[in-house]
């Protein structure tokens, strides 16, 4: 993410309760009370601050100039994220995938709610959702629809030799 982004008050609004929340949820019972204030964990703040930088990295992906700089990378391979296992989609690359917006801590969610959490791969051929073993992104990161508006905005672009290949 480009630091004026993330320094823009703009492109940060109505983050600050989402993110205070996560971090008293990840902290749980384990802050140090004073007679005036409460210490915070390290590792509360750390989650808090993994929450903002991907909620912040959510709202870039879809603006133009996140979805531009994607672009420029997948033009040279798009297969940066990985290729479709299965063989009649002939290796294209897939894009990532969240299933909600919502950040889902690991402290705050079931393991199975956690699992689905996570970034997951699209394939633009066949429109299967691929669950990604080693991503430990939380899919927040990139949401349900920005591989939608990409490929609405870049797909002919980006995939113009699958689809050269599947008229053929």
């Amino acid at each position: 993410l480009p630091k004026d982004y993330i320094s823009d008050n703009f492109n940060l609004a109505q983050l600050p309760p989402i993110v205070e929340r996560i971090g008293y949820q990840a902290m749980g019972d384990d802050a140090i009370h004073t007679d005036e204030d409460s210490l915070i964990p390290p590792y509360a703040i750390q989650k808090a601050a993994e929450a903002l930088y991907l909620m912040i990295h959510a709202r870039f992906v879809i603006s133009p100039r996140g979805l531009e700089a994607i672009r420029q990378v997948m033009t040279m391979d798009n297969t940066v994220f990985g290729k479709c296992p299965r063989s009649t989609c002939r290796g294209t690359g897939l894009l990532p995938y969240g299933y909600s917006n919502d950040y889902t801590s690991a402290n705050t969610a079931s393991a199975t709610t956690s699992k689905s959490s996570l970034c997951h791969r699209y394939c633009p051929f066949c429109g299967e959702v691929w669950i990604s073993w080693d991503s430990k992104t939380d899919g927040c990161a990139w949401g349900p629809s920005w591989c939608h508006l990409f490929l609405m905005c870049f797909g002919s672009q980006v995939y113009a030799k699958e689809l050269i290949a599947a008229a053929a």
